[in-house]
């Protein structure tokens, strides 16, 4: 077993990371689509700007095996996961970690470990999650965050997917409904919060 990385290598990969593979394409067949990556920040912030400006799930598809398909007018960006990323290899452990990072007030934080250069997210008062854990949590993608240290944790698209396919496993909904389930998820997690009078 190797150590978890050092503060250099974290940064790197927090910020270099492709959690999805993307394509952007359009209703006419004359504009070409143009393929590209993404990483979990940049999903992440592309989800949560388009849930803003297009409520419903007519504009927001998505696929049981974690794909996304945002909708906006004839244009159409999709998102697929990469091999790292997809729902079905998430632990327990690892689904219990982003239920702590999303319940903690305004996400966790990157501390360094006293006397180590190894980063642990630190979730207030709903406790603090170890380096090798926090590693694997930025190499599958399933955290958004620069990777600096005091830098702020948050669940990002990959790992609100991959926790609610597994709850929708665990709970032996029919696959066929998944889809719908997990659209309706990012909708909800997303979504601009409701304006209270």
């Amino acid at each position: 077993m190797t150590a978890p990385p050092g503060l250099t290598q974290l940064v790197s990969k927090a910020a270099r990371f492709a959690s999805y593979r993307t394509k952007t394409y359009d209703a006419d067949p004359m504009i070409t689509s143009v393929p590209g990556t993404a990483t979990a920040v940049e999903s992440t912030r592309l989800v949560i700007s388009h849930v803003a400006c297009y409520t419903g799930q007519r504009w927001l598809k998505a696929e049981a095996y974690g794909a996304v398909t945002l909708h906006q007018g004839t244009t159409r960006i999709r998102l697929e996961p990469g091999l790292n990323n997809t729902p079905r290899k998430i632990t327990e452990r690892q689904a219990k970690d982003l239920l702590i990072i999303a319940r903690a007030d305004g996400g966790g934080k990157l501390k360094r470990m006293p006397r180590s250069s190894y980063l642990s997210i630190s979730c207030g008062l709903h406790g603090v999650i170890p380096p090798a854990a926090t590693e694997k949590l930025i190499e599958r993608g399933y955290i958004a965050t620069s990777g600096e240290e005091g830098s702020t944790v948050t669940v990002s698209l990959a790992g609100h997917i991959a926790v609610a396919w597994r709850a929708l496993k665990l709970e032996k909904v029919p696959a066929g409904q998944w889809a719908v389930s997990l659209a309706e998820t990012l909708i909800d997690v997303f979504g601009p919060e409701p304006f209270e009078a």
